[in-house]
C-alpha cells in the first residue's frame, strides 16, 4: 500500500515556499525558513546545549512537512554531539508532501544539501503507519508516522521523548491537530523536564498545555509573528 493519493495538495508562493491548498497556511517562512526554525524549535528548547553531553536524545514532532525542522537537528547533533551517541526523531504526518515538493522545497536551504540527501532517498517509500530509518552517517533514527495524528499518538511509550516541536498548521485552520487527546499524549509521552515549543501563542492551546502539566511561557515570535509559546513538563 502507498500513499500516494494522501499526499499534500499544494501552491507555491514566489515559486519557493509551499502552501497548502487544504489549510491555507504556509509550511515556513517566505522570509526565512531556516532562522524561523532554528529560532523556533533549535533555540527554544535549548538544543545545542543539550545535545552536547547527551548520550542520547529523542524529539517528537507534529507535522513532518518539508522536513526541515529534521534537518536542522541532524546537522546540530552531527556538529555537536558525542560520537557514539544516537539521535531519535519521531514525526507525525497526516498528508505527507510529494518527495518533488519536497526536493523543491529543500532548493531554498543549499546549506542543508547533505542532510536532505541522507533521508530522501527513502522518503519515496513511506506507507501509512510506521516509517523507520536509519541515518547512520547522521547518527540519527527517524519515525516517520503517516496517518492522522488522533489516532496514532496513543501508541507512543510514555515519558519518553526529551523534546516536542509542535509544528502542526495553525490551530485556527486546523484545530484537528491542537486537540486534547493530542495535548494529553504528548504529556504523557514527554519525560519529567522534557521541553516544547511551538510558534503558536493560541489561548487554547496554551490553557491545554497547561491543564496537562506544562509550564508555560511566552517570547516575541519569529517575523511577523508577535508572540510564541514554548515551556518544560512538570507533570499533571
Amino acid at each position: 500500500m502507498n500513499i500516494k493519493k494522501d499526499f499534500s495538495s499544494i501552491t507555491w508562493k514566489n515559486n519557493s515556499t509551499p502552501v497548502s491548498t487544504e489549510y491555507g497556511d504556509v509550511y515556513f517562512s517566505a522570509d526565512n525558513g531556516i532562522q524561523e526554525s532554528q529560532y523556533v524549535f533549535i533555540d527554544s528548547n535549548d538544543l545545542a546545549i543539550r545535545f552536547s553531553d547527551a548520550n542520547s536524545f529523542y524529539i517528537a514532532e507534529t507535522g513532518f512537512g518539508t522536513g526541515l525542522n529534521l534537518a536542522l537537528a541532524c546537522k546540530l547533533w552531527s556538529s555537536i554531539s558525542r560520537p557514539e551517541s544516537t539521535l531519535f526523531f519521531t514525526s507525525f504526518e497526516k498528508h505527507p508532501l510529494s518527495l518533488n515538493d519536497i526536493r523543491k522545497a529543500a532548493n531554498n536551504w543549499p546549506e542543508l544539501e547533505f542532510f536532505y540527501s541522507q533521508f530522501l532517498p527513502a522518503y519515496s517509500n513511506l506507507k501509512p503507519g510506521n516509517n523507520t530509518l536509519e541515518l547512520n552517517k547522521l547518527r540519527t533514527v527517524i519515525n516517520i508516522i503517516i496517518g492522522d495524528i488522533n489516532d496514532t499518538i496513543t501508541s507512543l511509550t510514555d515519558s519518553f521523548f526529551d523534546c516536542w516541536f509542535l509544528d502542526g498548521f495553525a490551530p485556527s485552520v486546523n484545530p484537528q491537530m491542537w486537540t486534547d487527546t493530542v495535548i494529553s499524549n504528548v504529556a504523557r509521552s514527554a519525560k519529567p523536564k522534557s521541553t516544547f515549543s511551538t510558534f503558536t501563542a493560541a489561548g487554547d492551546v496554551r490553557r491545554a498545555l497547561v491543564k496537562h502539566g506544562f509550564n508555560v511561557g511566552k517570547k516575541t515570535g519569529f517575523g511577523k509573528k508577535r508572540e510564541m509559546i514554548f515551556g518544560t513538563f512538570t507533570g499533571s
